[in-house]
């Protein structure tokens, strides 16, 4: 229901960080909240799930958010040296449409490479992941603090 998006909307933007990409406001609440966290699996796979945030703050158009599969997608995972796509995601149709003061909460699994242009995930201590936002609109880079 709305109300409950609503609440869940509340908790993340008054927990989290706010990034600014064009005219959507991208809000993270950081591993270890509600949808977010990291894990070496037992057979040694690293996971990573992201929860995140997103409101059309900025623009009285429409504005859609794109991924429309591992190959095609505006979001993803880097290192420094190697972007991971994802490997389950729930933007239907490939993409979120977000109406003028509209917002959506998305989520994003990073791991096994489910192919279809995918990768596995893989986690090295020595290097910095960010979570990174590449639209047509905009672009940020929201630092993952893995280690």
């Amino acid at each position: 229901s709305s109300d409950l998006h609503e609440i869940e909307a509340y908790k993340i933007k008054s927990s989290g960080q706010s990034f600014q990409v064009g005219p959507l406001t991208y809000y993270w609440a950081d591993l270890g909240s509600e949808g977010n966290s990291f894990e070496i699996s037992p057979s040694g796979q690293a996971i990573l799930t992201i929860r995140m945030l997103a409101e059309n703050s900025g623009s009285s158009d429409n504005v859609a958010m794109m991924c429309t599969g591992p190959a095609v997608c505006n979001y993803d995972v880097w290192n420094g040296e190697k972007a991971f796509k994802y490997s389950g995601m729930d933007f239907t149709n490939g993409q979120i449409v977000l109406k003028s003061g509209e917002s959506a909460i998305f989520n994003m699994l990073f791991g096994p490479n489910i192919g279809y242009g995918g990768t596995q995930f893989i986690y090295d201590s020595s290097k910095d992941y960010v979570f990174r936002i590449s639209e047509p609109y905009g672009s940020a880079s929201i630092p993952l603090n893995l280690g």
